[in-house]
Parts: structure tokens; sequence; C-alpha cells
């Protein structure tokens, strides 16, 4: 028996498919789609396009294969809003969670609560990467949308109603808006009223629930079985927390892609008092997540190949990496990277900040540049790992998950730069995988999802060498008092 896992993510969807009994990963199928960009600071991607992709990976899956699908599961970028209308037809683009358009609409929603009041109800800090920012833009800019949509979703709870015809959503998504009580995990009915802003979230599930099964029209156009049970799923963020194994406390995992996470189990919402380290809903009940995030970091990365290395094959690119990069002595000889060409996030929270290069000689290389950028993502996690552990969070490993972790000697500089053992494991594609084991447990075939995704191997662990963290232990000092200076003028 086969459980099918989708991820939607931010550039592109994953289909995976999972052996029940044997926990076996049979096939890992991908597609991608684009993100629209009318006017600078907007961010859209359209539906039809994720169930485009969708539709197009399934047919790379052998059709033997599919008969013998038997759950479904789903995962998603977070934040982002899908209007439907009263006939369930999309009312536009979904304005997904990088869109900057709303930052005013945020900051005025902190000077109205209060930044206090805000995190203390929702553990969010007022930003355009949430929903209730963009939620007020329409209210102000495009009214007509609030007025004739049924209902909101969000990029997850958009291919789950497609599979079933059901509105639903998740208790990790929904404390993404800024709009849920993380403590009483209810809608905050102020929040909406203040702004007339109508409450039109579907009901909320628990990720592994069963929220409906999938109708005959749809499995006729996606070659899978009709009837099979479809979960409630949940955001990317927890589902690749424990999809890398992270069941218990004390276990980080460090996501690198187009940015970078960072984000453990959680028994109790924890509570920073300066407000720099966010928190939201887990996806079984009793459990939160750590979960904040750097700016731009794998993206960043990305822009520099992009400007510095087009004379190069992105065909293992990251060798290359990792031979060039080994060659320069630690502290990169003096050269600096800046990592906020997207402003910065935590724990800095300064969103008009910019990027910068500091530090360079003629001597110095691009390949100075790389390691630079490498140290400074290495740092800007260390900030947040500290600010964790004075709130008396335990940090006993950290796991390495997404493209950032296939650069050995980026595992390397971590473990030095963190003080801690370093582990990448073995299934690559974390948030796929649970959300498999979310539609098994949907469809009464797992019991537990933390017994079940305990069984996650591990291929690789790196642990510190005295003499090499000694050494970044100055760097990184140095880096956060220059860093603490460079966003003075942000």
């Amino acid at each position: 028996m086969y459980s099918l896992g989708v991820d939607l993510g931010t550039t592109k969807l994953k289909v995976l498919l999972l052996d029940i009994e044997s926990f076996k990963i049979l096939r890992v199928i991908e597609g991608y789609y684009r993100t629209y960009r009318p006017k600078p600071q907007w961010a859209e991607q359209d539906p039809n396009d994720w169930w485009r992709v969708l539709t197009e990976c399934l047919k790379k899956i052998p059709r033997e294969d599919l008969e013998k699908v038997v759950s479904v599961g789903v995962v998603s970028q977070r934040e982002g809003i899908v209007f439907i209308d009263k006939s369930g037809r999309l009312l536009g683009r979904c304005v997904i969670w990088m869109d900057r358009r709303c930052t005013k609409e945020a900051l005025e929603i902190e000077e109205e609560y209060g930044l206090k009041e805000i995190y203390y109800r929702t553990r969010l800090r007022p930003d355009a990467t949430f929903s209730f920012p963009k939620l007020l833009w329409f209210r102000k800019y495009s009214p007509e949308v609030l007025d004739k949509a049924e209902v909101y979703l969000q990029p997850k709870d958009y291919l789950v109603y497609r599979l079933t015809g059901e509105y639903t959503t998740d208790y990790t998504l929904a404390s993404r808006t800024m709009m849920l009580d993380i403590g009483k995990l209810k809608w905050i009915d102020d929040f909406f009223s203040k702004y007339d802003i109508p409450n039109k979230f579907p009901r909320l599930y628990w990720s592994n629930e069963p929220i409906g099964e999938v109708t005959e029209n749809t499995a006729h156009e996606l070659g899978l079985p009709k009837g099979i049970p479809v979960a409630a799923g949940a955001g990317d963020r927890p589902a690749e927390n424990f999809g890398a194994g992270a069941v218990k406390e004390g276990i980080v995992v460090e996501s690198t892609g187009t940015t970078t996470s960072i984000n453990s189990v959680l028994s109790k919402p924890l509570l920073d008092p300066e407000c720099r380290i966010i928190v939201s809903v887990h996806m079984t009940p009793g459990r939160w997540l750590l979960d904040t995030g750097l700016s731009s970091t794998g993206s960043l990365l990305e822009w520099i190949i992009d400007n510095m290395f087009r004379d190069f094959s992105r065909d293992k690119f990251f060798e290359r990496i990792d031979l060039e990069v080994s060659k320069i002595p630690p502290g990169s000889e003096g050269v600096k990277v800046l990592p906020f060409f997207m402003g910065a996030r935590a724990p800095w929270w300064k969103p008009v900040a910019r990027g910068g290069l500091m530090g360079l000689l003629l001597g110095h290389s691009r390949w100075h540049i790389v390691r630079a950028l490498m140290e400074a993502i290495a740092y800007e996690v260390k900030l947040v790992l500290d600010i964790v552990e004075s709130l008396r969070v335990k940090v006993n490993e950290v796991r390495c998950i997404g493209g950032g972790a296939r650069s050995k000697e980026w595992l390397k500089i971590k473990s030095a730069v963190y003080g801690k053992k370093v582990c990448v494991p073995e299934a690559e594609h974390a948030a796929a995988l649970t959300a498999a084991v979310l539609g098994a447990m949907a469809a009464g075939l797992v019991s537990s999802l933390e017994e079940y995704l305990s069984r996650v191997q591990l291929k690789s662990l790196i642990s510190p060498s005295a003499d090499l963290a000694e050494e970044y232990r100055r760097f990184y000092l140095e880096y956060r008092e220059t860093a603490k200076r460079f966003l003075e003028f942000f």
C-alpha cells in the first residue's frame, strides 16, 4: 500500500510515493511553476499552475503504482491567500508569502495594537509575510475581492479543495495568519472586526485528520483511485521538522533553500520577552514549533552564481564549491557578506535593510565571496541559536536539510560556528515525506507520527573541531558587531 505526499513549495511542487509498510520512498517527481511580479514588491502565483504541475507529475508515475495509492497528504508554503467565490472559482492569483506590498499595513497594525500585544497573542511579529496585513491591503485597495470571496484558502488548502471539494485548513497554517490566538487556538475576533475584514477562513483541523476523499472526477483526471482519504495536511516548515526525524525537543532543524528556517519541537508556546523568536502551532495537539527564519540565504547564493559564475555549468556546482572554498582559510581572509539582500528577519527584524560586501582587496577572488556568504549564513543561524538557548531551550544537535545541506564544506563551517554536531537526514525530501505519512494516518494505517518518523536515518554526522570552533568563535563575535553597526544605518 502506497501513500502519496505532495509538497507545494515556493518554486516547485514535489510528489513523493511512499511504501507505508517498508517506509521506503519509491519515487519523487518534481515540477516548476512561475512567480508573477507585476510590480517590484509583489509576488503572486496562479493556483491553476499548481494544479497543472501536480497533474503533470502524476502522469510520470506508472499507472500500476498509482492504483496502489490508498491515501494522500499535502503540505505547502504558508501565509499566501487564495480567494474563492460562491461558485468555487478563483478570484485572481494567490498573493504568496514573499509579497511585500502590505508592509505599510503591517506597520499600521503594529501601531494600533503594539508589538508586544500582537506577539503575546500570536507569537508573531507584524510583517508583510503574514495573512493579516495582506487582508488589510485588500480591504483598502480591492474591497470587492473580500466581498465576493466565499472562503480564504492557503496554498495547501487549495490543492486539498481540488482533490476533495472540501474547504478546510489546519492549525499550522492558521497560526501563520497572525490572526490566531496561539494559546487558545481560536481566531482573534477583534482583529477581524477592527478592520472590517470578514472571517471567511474555513474549518480548522489537525494535520493528520481525514477531511474528505478524492472525488470521482478528480480521481479520473489524476489517475488515482476514487474515494481514498485525504489528510488536512500542514505547512511546509512543521512538515520539514518532523520529516527530518526531529520528533524530540533538543533537535533543531535548519533548512536552507530559498531562505533558511530554524525550527524545533516545543512542549509549550515559547515566549521571548524581546519578541525576537517567533512560534507557530505544530501538527499534533500539545506541540508547538519554534519557527523562525532568515531572509535571503539560498536565494543569495543563486544571485552570486547568476552574476559571478555565468561561465560555470550548474551541474555538480556544489562539488566545485566544496573544492574551491576549502582552499580559503576560515574568515575568508577578511571578506564579509552582510546577507540582507531582502531585508533582515530574525533576529534583527529590520525589513528595510539592504545587503553588503565588505573587506574586499584586489587579491580576493569570487570564491572568497562564496565562502564569506556561507560563513555569514552560519553566523546568522548562530545568532538565533544563542537567543534560543538563552531562553532555556536545549539545542543538542542541528539537522541540516534543503539544498544547502549538499555542501560538505558548508556543513563543516556550520558545525564549527554552532559548536554543535551537525547531521544530515537520509531522506532528502522531508516535507513531502511527512505529507505522505499524514495521509497514511488519515487512512488509519499509521498510529503515531512521532513513532513513524523516528525511523528517519542519518547519512552523515559532523562534530565540531575544537581548534576550528575556537577560531570561528572569534570571527563570529567580529561578524556580530559588524552586522549590528551596519544595520544601524537602516
